[in-house]
């Protein structure tokens, strides 16, 4: 069976990298720029190396894509614009994007230029897919959190292109949906710059009691995918790209990774039954990065605590022996499995909080040796790992990162005795032509045909190999050497500038044009989260004016019971739908929607893009704060697509949403903000197993931190939430200066006084009753809070 060739997607953090990945065999890169890409700190390129490094790419028919899978605020709009008429005019391949707004405004500029949806726009399902594929897109990066049989699913109905991770980092949380670092640190996912606390360790508590253990405190730190065994099932599929990820490791690792899959891919199309993985490559990938080995990622499983590095976050290194003997602290005796060299570096686990790791400063070819040092907590036993291996460095370096790629061009030379000589090189598509001086019958000595091919073949620096020769010669001519070197050279120059500047375009004026709505509010709303009928029961006695209650926490009944009695109460209903729809709840979500049709519903929230096509015909539309809205672009793209009110995202400060557009806008003023949506499992990672019992658990960070953890066991997900609610309740008249309308109050799981007391102030506040800071210090559950990025903002 012939199978369609997977594009191999490298990643390129710096141009060493870029060098590294196109020498090993990649047929595309991605990198991104000195601002608007989710890697802030990677080397990364500027307007200066950016030309250079497209050029080079497209001269090996490599692709390069450019990486905005970012949230970009108003005041970046212009300058961002910019920078895209610069990447288009320089032959930029595509771009991957997170931001709607980016869409917006650069599919109206650009129409010709390719978009790619980051894997940060959540994209999880066929309804989200499809709907790209309408707008326009032409590939989308799905999470990773979805299994090969739902890839599969997308693929066969769909038209758009499917790409997938199938190397490197996972993330904890579902791509697009995290606020942790951001909330904790103010350094945001969303903007290039997290701070990974995923890879911090933490303690797990149910009911007060300890759940995990000191030996696995890293409880949110997925180990690496590593898919070369499963690798033919992922042919098969037709996921049209295969992605590394890894823009922050270095050139060695770039190298290496994209060579191995290159190899076996190339060995899956050539010859499937033959299909088998070294063992000798997996110990190099093994080697050259892991985090206490891999998984085969979400493609197999749901979940696991084989996929998670409870035990360390970062490189372990490979085994290659153990402590025989520890004599006082200062002395210790080894057995190697491997011979060590100089520059290796190696780590001994100890008995403290702290491995010891070194550089080996001699061969040691033996498989016993003796280290005089003074070394803390090494007992006997002790395991020797390697996390540097100067020998494969060496290899990749000779194999791979010295061997320059060049492209294969085909040549004929003519010289016909009075008339002018003549190179063609062809390559591809291109073909140039160039002419030297007459040809002169030779007086003397004649040049032979193996000097002319020497010095035609000798390209040097130069970025082609002559694959093919073809000389049309008469017998006794006289050329000189320098004129041959003369032609060649200048051929090979118009060659490859026609191959690189093939891809350029033709300058485009881009100017962001926002359309900006400033209305004076006269009006303030409440509007109120439910989870619990208990909650329900104590929030209808105010005058709100708008109920929003999770579809996912509530039967067709009670959703019945409520609308009705809010119809009489002149409360408007909104069914808010779940962040995450994967295809095995997508039938029960359907089917609920299909029920609740029929009753004084007002509309419906979406939560990510997803929803969308889902919700079409009940109601008004709504969009929440985790669809990322930044802009007024991405504001004008939810409008066109009938969007009533917007939910602003809580990563923007008092200036950046004042910049928005002010007429339908919402903010979230109490409540405790989800920091990850995640398809992991805290109890099972623990326990091993599940128990599917939706028991709220505790996370505890190193500073005794306390982070709720909510399991839906219905859609195998938990959600992890702040240690504190974020509170702007009193800020109404700040709120309302700034163009906020609406007021959301969010409730988890506060007891019945704590959410009268904040519907008390909140509606009492709405009311212009005469509140002041004593009213608002005396409510209990405002003792603890945050003022989230109102005031701080995210850079």
């Amino acid at each position: 069976m012939n199978y369609n060739k997977p594009e191999l997607l490298s990643p390129a953090g710096s141009y060493n990298s870029l060098i590294a990945a196109i020498h090993a065999g990649c047929d595309a890169v991605y990198l991104g720029g000195e601002r608007f890409g989710a890697r802030a700190n990677a080397e990364n390129f500027n307007n200066d190396t950016l030309p250079k490094a497209i050029e080079y790419a497209h001269l090996h028919g490599v692709k390069v894509y450019y990486t905005v899978n970012t949230l970009i605020k108003e005041n970046e709009m212009q300058p961002f614009i910019e920078q895209v008429g610069f990447l288009y005019q320089e032959g930029i391949d595509a771009l991957i994007i997170q931001d709607l707004g980016v869409y917006q405004t650069v599919h109206q500029t650009f129409q010709d230029l390719p978009l790619h949806a980051s894997t940060q726009m959540t994209v999880h399902n066929l309804q989200g897919a499809q709907f790209l594929e309408k707008l326009g897109f032409e590939r989308v990066v799905l999470s990773r959190e979805l299994s090969l049989k739902e890839i599969t699913n997308i693929i066969h109905h769909s038209n758009i292109e499917i790409e997938c991770f199938i190397h490197g980092a996972l993330c904890y949380s579902y791509s697009g949906q995290c606020l942790f670092s951001s909330l904790i640190g103010g350094r945001s996912g969303n903007r290039g710059t997290c701070a990974q606390p995923c890879r911090l360790p933490y303690e797990l508590y149910h009911n007060g009691k300890l759940e995990s253990t000191p030996q696995n405190k890293f409880l949110l730190s997925p180990k690496d995918i590593q898919t070369l065994e499963i690798l033919p099932q992922l042919m098969e599929s037709g996921i049209s790209s295969f992605k590394i990820e890894g823009r922050m490791k270095n050139p060695n690792y770039v190298a290496l990774i994209t060579s191995l899959y290159r190899k076996y891919i190339d060995l899956y199309l050539s010859n499937p039954e033959r299909y088998r993985v070294d063992p000798h490559d997996l110990l190099d990938m093994h080697q050259i990065f892991n985090r206490g080995g891999f998984s085969s990622g979400y493609f197999y499983k749901k979940n696991g605590s084989d996929m998670m590095s409870t035990a360390r976050p970062n490189h372990q290194g490979v085994k290659i022996g153990k402590v025989d003997q520890a004599i006082n602290n200062k002395t210790i005796k080894i057995s190697l499995e491997e011979k060590v060299y100089q520059g290796d570096c190696l780590e001994i686990t100890t008995s403290t909080e702290n491995n010891y790791s070194f550089i080996v400063k001699e061969n040691i070819l033996s498989s016993t040796h003796t280290f005089n040092m003074d070394i803390q907590g090494v007992k006997q036993g002790a395991l020797i790992y390697r996390l540097t291996d100067v020998q494969l460095s060496k290899r990749i370096n000779e194999e791979l990162l010295s061997q320059e790629k060049k492209i294969p061009v085909e040549l004929e030379f003519i010289a016909k005795i009075g008339e002018k000589s003549q190179l063609t090189l062809s390559y591809n598509h291109h073909k140039i032509k160039v002419w030297g001086t007459y040809v002169e019958q030779a007086i003397t000595s004649a040049i032979s045909e193996d000097k002319i091919t020497a010095q035609l073949i000798k390209t040097g620096n130069e970025s082609v190999y002559m694959r093919k020769i073809d000389l049309n010669i008469d017998d006794h001519i006289f050329l000189s050497i320098k004129e041959l070197n003369a032609l060649r050279r200048e051929a090979v120059e118009l060659l490859t500038k026609e191959i690189v500047q093939e891809s350029k375009r033709p300058a485009i004026k881009a100017t962001y044009n926002t359309n900006k709505k400033v209305n004076p509010i006269n009006k303030g709303y409440i509007n109120v989260l439910i989870r619990t009928m208990e909650q329900y029961e104590i929030v209808k006695c105010y005058l709100i004016s708008n109920l929003y209650i999770e579809l996912s926490s509530f039967s067709s009944k009670e959703i019945k019971v409520i609308s009705e009695a809010c119809a009489e109460l002149a409360i408007k209903v909104y069914i808010v739908l779940p962040r995450i729809i994967r295809k095995d709840t997508s039938v029960v979500v359907m089917d609920l929607l299909k029920s609740v049709k029929k009753y004084p519903i007002a509309g419906t929230m979406i939560r990510t893009l997803d929803s969308y096509e889902l919700v079409q015909g009940i109601g008004d539309m709504l969009v929440d704060y985790s669809a990322n809205i930044f802009n007024n672009a991405a504001i004008d793209f939810w409008k066109q697509h009938s969007i009533k009110r917007f939910c602003v995202s809580p990563e923007l400060n008092r200036k950046e949403i004042s910049l928005l557009s002010n007429d339908a806008l919402e903010l979230v003023v109490y409540g405790y903000i989800p920091l990850m949506v995640t398809a992991q499992c805290l109890n099972k990672t623990i326990n091993k197993t599940c128990n599917n019992k939706e028991e709220p658990y505790e996370l505890r960070d190193r500073k005794k931190v306390s982070f709720k953890v909510f399991r839906d066991c219905k859609t195998c997900q938990n959600t992890i939430y702040n240690s504190v609610p974020i509170v702007l309740i009193d800020k109404y008249k700040d709120l309302k200066a700034i163009g906020i309308s609406h007021l959301r109050l969010e409730f988890l799981d506060e007891g019945p006084k704590d959410i009268k007391d904040i519907m008390d102030y909140a509606v009492g506040m709405l009311n212009n009753q005469d509140l002041n800071s004593s009213d608002f210090n005396n409510i209990k559950a405002l003792k603890n809070y945050t003022r989230g990025h109102l005031t701080r903002g995210i850079k």
